[in-house]
């Protein structure tokens, strides 16, 4: 390509040459010479023809004229295409003007001392074949025009200013439908000489030109051209001030350029400015390189940027306005680029804090980037909250990150990101994973990642949120994980192992919880939890979670010394009330969620509980054992499938409408005791003792549930005052109850059997007179048939 420049510019100094040449000749014999022996009309002729001959194009010209003070002067200059003029214009002048020194004329020599050209155009273009509209050619076609040669007479080219005005350079390349429009060009050169360096300013407008986008930008330089006789290999430019200005963006530089056959650019004093800011300052030299048909251009880049703004920032990288200031920067780097494809030698760059380093390539520049690129990066990050990062979206409101160390060693592919380490340090915290991410170009994102290190203090990571703040966590967490699967959804398995986690859930408070948590096949599991919960020694066997993304399955298996109902129900009607939530349908009676609520995703509950004392002011006992397993658990029970059991050693209880009106799942277990409650305050029915009060040494419930209706199979009550057991159906859809209740007073010799059904809140009691009177009747038929 600097052939080409250099071949170009060689042939428009020729044409400019040819009118210099042919004005001399008019010059030498003088004005009255030139008035008898060359008219206007015969000197356009001569150098349309001699044009002509020399650039092998057509060429005509609008006006000519001639005098000793003002020169030739040739208006409305034009060259035409290789196909004449119908294929339009290879380049075109308003007004070219050609002045003389006089004190050679006096020798009969001529000397061209100053060439200006108003309004001149050229336009370069590359056909689809990879032709271009200039230098060789093939076979011309057939005019009827005849061809002349040169004229040659002793002339000098000794030009000591050019100047060019409102001058347009077009360049078309129809392969990669791209090209360039300078346009308003103004040039200025004094001392021209084609064998040492001439002082020279340009200034132009710029538009870029590629596919649909467009790129405009102004541009000026000062400096010296050596032409070195045309020859490539030597010429060379100093350019002492370059400024150029794309929108927001301008840059001032000095450097040069040296050997135009493979160019070396070197630019020692560059500032790039951002709404006239300075934001980068630095060095860049750029060397082309060829080796056989292979061109490449080899850059050493080294620069420093000052603490920048975050308008600055973001207009600069096209990022949003909130973007936090940048710390000062040093960047180095060698870069090779072929083609599309960018090797990168080495890249550093250096922040307070941080340092960055990259090497590889980048293949196909463009929409189909191929990275293949090796990252090591040390970064300290300091203290920030969501509110200093804006800019990045899905983040919580109040993240607070406290000061953390990043370090990381990546390969960036085509088709995936190797993570040779990736480390993140806060003060008693470290993470450290290692895998990969592949994201092929066909199909969903995979995830194949583990830790190596995993070390959680959790009082600096419960300090990340509002809702993790208001746990109040403490205590360790150390092991390893694995992540595989789907990006947005992998599956994670490893061991961890608790040290004395603390904390409080719902406003329940937790401590000193230890053991080993394994995470598998998407759920959690351990093999033994000790803790202690609202200050009793709380002991889990093989709990397991599991089911997070279909249904979440809990199974436990755990003995708890003591459970203050009181204050857990206190706690959790505060925690609640302290979040804004209302209580879930359910919580407080028996109805299911009503139709307009939002439906939660229904759980299954496995396992066994025996707590050694429960203390309520409504309800104590002793050991008490519950035993669950229950399908699609949601907020209501209209759902609900499995079974349960109940016993209970020992305790007494007075109004259970208290105690089941906050807890779910002490109205469910206990609905037939609190219907049997509520039927022995019935106006008017003096069947039973009073039960608001009642001291009991044994409950057992056995139940079983389908669709939201609980069969009662047994409950059974056995107090000083009476034994009592029933059985039958409530359904939760429409808070109906069907029982039959047997009960033997111990004052009575003879049992009591009674139906209750209608609503929860307002059961209705039906007596069987015959069953209680055949009872003793049934028990003995019952010895005979088992003896």
């Amino acid at each position: 390509m600097a052939k080409k420049i250099a071949g170009l510019l060689r042939w428009i100094l020729r044409a400019g040459a040819l009118l210099v040449v042919v004005a001399a000749s008019a010059v030498l014999a003088g004005t009255a010479a030139l008035e008898a022996f060359l008219p206007p009309e015969k000197l356009r002729e001569m150098i349309v023809a001699h044009a002509e001959g020399s650039l092998d194009r057509d060429v005509r010209l609008r006006g000519l004229s001639l005098g000793l003070v003002q020169g030739l002067s040739v208006d409305g200059l034009e060259i035409a295409e290789e196909g004449g003029f119908d294929d339009g214009l290879l380049a075109a002048a308003d007004r070219v003007r050609v002045k003389f020194r006089w004190l050679p004329l006096l020798q009969r020599r001529v000397v061209a001392d100053t060439v200006s050209l108003d309004g001149a155009r050229f336009h370069l273009k590359k056909s689809l074949e990879g032709r271009f509209n200039v230098g060789k050619r093939g076979p011309r076609p057939k005019t009827a025009r005849k061809r002349r040669g040169p004229i040659r007479l002793p002339v000098e080219f000794d030009v000591r200013y050019v100047e060019v005005s409102g001058g347009r350079f077009t360049y078309e390349n129809a392969q990669k439908r791209t090209g360039w429009d300078l346009s308003g060009i103004a040039i200025g050169a004094s001392g021209l000489r084609v064998n040492r360096h001439f002082p020279v300013e340009v200034s132009l407008h710029a538009k870029r030109i590629m596919g649909g986008r467009q790129f405009e930008g102004d541009a000026s330089a000062a400096g010296e051209l050596d032409l070195a006789d045309f020859d490539p290999v030597r010429m060379s430019a100093r350019v002492a001030s370059f400024e150029a200005r794309l929108k927001s963006l301008s840059v001032a530089a000095a450097g040069s350029v040296r050997r135009f056959a493979r160019p070396i650019y070197t630019a020692d004093q560059a500032t790039l400015f951002q709404h006239g800011v300075a934001v980068m300052k630095g060095s860049l030299s750029i060397t082309s390189e060829r080796n056989g048909d292979r061109k490449a251009l080899a850059a050493v880049v080294a620069a420093e940027t000052p603490a920048l703004a975050s308008r600055q920032l973001a207009d600069l990288l096209r990022l949003p306005r909130r973007l936090p200031a940048l710390p000062p920067a040093r960047l180095r780097a060698r870069l090779r680029l072929e083609k599309r494809d960018l090797e990168v030698k080495s890249l550093t760059a250096v922040l307070p804090g941080a340092k960055v380093s990259v090497e590889g390539r980048l293949d196909d520049l463009g929409p189909k980037l191929k990275p293949s690129l090796d990252v090591v990066a040390s970064l300290d990050l300091p203290a920030f909250s969501s509110e200093d990062v804006g800019f990045l979206r899905g983040l919580p409101p109040g993240l607070t990150v406290a000061p953390s160390h990043l370090s990381a060693s990546v390969r960036l592919g085509p088709a995936g990101i190797l993570v040779r380490s990736l480390a993140l340090d806060l003060e008693s915290t470290r993470v450290e994973l290692s895998g990969r991410l592949d994201y092929p170009r066909s199909g969903a994102s995979r995830l194949r990642m583990k830790t190596d290190t995993i070390r959680l203090d959790l009082a600096e990571v419960g300090e990340v949120s509002p809702r993790t703040r208001r746990l109040g966590l403490s205590g360790t967490v150390e092991g390893s994980l694995s992540l595989s699967g789907s990006l947005g959804a992998p599956s994670v398995e490893g061991e961890v192992e608790l040290k004395s986690l603390a904390g409080e859930l719902k406003g329940i408070g937790v401590s000193d919880v230890s053991g080993g948590v394994s995470l598998a096949d998407g759920g959690v599991s351990a093999p033994r939890l000790t803790g202690k919960l609202a200050g009793s020694r709380l002991e889990f066997r093989d709990v397991s979670v599991g089911g997070w993304r279909s249904g979440l399955r809990i199974a436990l298996d755990g003995d708890l010394e003591k459970l203050d109902l009181e204050r857990l129900l206190a706690s959790r009607a505060a925690a609640i009330s302290a979040k804004g939530e209302r209580p879930r349908p359910g919580d407080g009676g028996p109805s299911a969620a009503a139709p307009h609520a939002k439906a939660s995703r229904p759980m299954s509950l496995r396992g066994r509980l025996k707590v050694g004392e429960v203390t309520h002011r409504h309800f104590e006992s002793k050991k008490l054992e519950l035993r669950w397993d229950l399908g699609d658990v949601a907020a209501g029970l209209r759902e609900i499938d499995g079974s349960a059991a109940l016993d209970i050693d020992s305790g007494r209880f007075e109004s259970l409408d208290a105690l089941t009106g906050k807890s779910a799942i002490a109205k469910v277990l206990l609905m037939p005791l609190v219907i049997i409650q509520k039927v022995s305050r019935l106006p008017g029915l003096n069947l039973l003792p009073d039960l608001s009060k009642v001291e009991f040494s044994k409950i057992a419930g056995d139940y079983a549930f389908e669709e939201g209706v609980m069969t009662v199979k047994r409950c059974r009550l056995v107090s000083t005052l009476l034994v009592l057991d029933a059985q039958g159906k409530v359904d939760f859809h429409d808070d109906s109850v069907d029982l039959k209740v047997a009960t033997r007073l111990l004052k009575m010799p003879v049992p009591l059997e009674f139906g209750v059904t209608g609503d929860y809140h307002r059961p209705k009691v039906r007596l069987n007179p015959a069953g209680s009177l055949l009872s003793p009747v049934k028990g003995l038929l019952n010895l005979f048939k088992n003896p």
